[in-house]
C-alpha cells in the first residue's frame, strides 16, 4: 500500500518508469520486493493500478 500511495502522489516521480519505450502513460514503480504497473490518466487527474507484484525468491512473483 505504501508503493501505491506513493505512486498516486507522483505518477512520474523519480522512482517510476515507463513500461514500454514508446507509450508515455503506461509505468511500473518498485519499492523494496513490489512492484506497480499503472497508466496515468492526464485528462481524468487520475493513476489506475493495472497490477500489482510481489517478489518472493522462493516462488518467482505473486500476484497481490
Amino acid at each position: 500500500m505504501r508503493l501505491a500511495g506513493r505512486v498516486a502522489k507522483d505518477p512520474h516521480g523519480p522512482d517510476t518508469h515507463r513500461s514500454f519505450a514508446n507509450c508515455g502513460l503506461t509505468r511500473s514503480s518498485w519499492l523494496d520486493s513490489a512492484i506497480v504497473h499503472h497508466i496515468v490518466v492526464p485528462s481524468r487527474n487520475a493513476v489506475l493500478i493495472i497490477e500489482a507484484d510481489m517478489y518472493d525468491h522462493t516462488r518467482g512473483f505473486d500476484l497481490i
